[in-house]
C-alpha cells in the first residue's frame, strides 16, 4: 500500500493533529508537506500522483541543468586536458552515487544523507577550480 492510500484514509482514523504528532515522533519531521499530502490525498489521490510526478520531473531537470552548467564550466576553465577528464569523472561518480542510493529501500528515511557523495564531489570540483583560478599557471 502506497503512502497516498494511507494519507487519504488517515482523517477517518484520527485527527490531523494526532496524525502529525505521531508521524513527527515516530517517522519523519516533514510536518508541512505531510499536512498538504493528507488534504490532497483525501480529496483526490490522482491529484497527488500528478503533483508528485511533476515535482520529480522538476528535480530531474534541475539536476540535469546543474550538471550541464558544471560540465561547461569545467571545460571552459581547463579546456581539453587531463584535469577536465578527472573532474568530469569525479562529478559523474558523485551523481551516479546519488542515483544508485535512490534504489535503496530506506531512501525516505535517509533524507539528505543520500546527497553526501554528490555534495562532496561538487565541493572537490569547486575547490580545485578556485585553486586554478586563484593561482593560474
Amino acid at each position: 500500500m502506497g503512502d497516498d492510500v494511507v494519507f487519504a484514509n488517515v482523517l477517518d482514523e484520527m485527527s490531523l493533529a494526532e496524525f502529525l504528532n505521531k508521524r513527527y515522533f515516530t517517522w519523519s519531521s516533514r510536518v508541512i508537506i505531510e499536512t498538504f499530502l493528507v488534504f490532497i490525498a483525501s480529496w483526490s489521490p490522482w491529484i497527488w500522483k500528478i503533483l508528485n510526478g511533476i515535482v520529480i520531473l522538476i528535480q530531474m531537470l534541475y539536476y540535469l541543468v546543474v550538471l550541464l552548467c558544471v560540465i561547461v564550466s569545467i571545460y571552459w576553465i581547463h579546456g581539453r586536458s587531463f584535469e577536465t577528464l578527472l573532474q568530469l569523472t569525479i562529478i559523474a561518480a558523485g551523481f551516479m552515487s546519488r542515483f544508485m542510493i535512490g534504489f535503496s529501500p530506506t531512501i525516505y528515511a535517509s533524507g539528505d544523507r543520500t546527497a553526501l557523495f554528490t555534495s562532496v564531489a561538487l565541493l572537490i570540483i569547486v575547490m580545485r577550480n578556485i585553486q586554478v583560478m586563484k593561482y593560474p599557471k
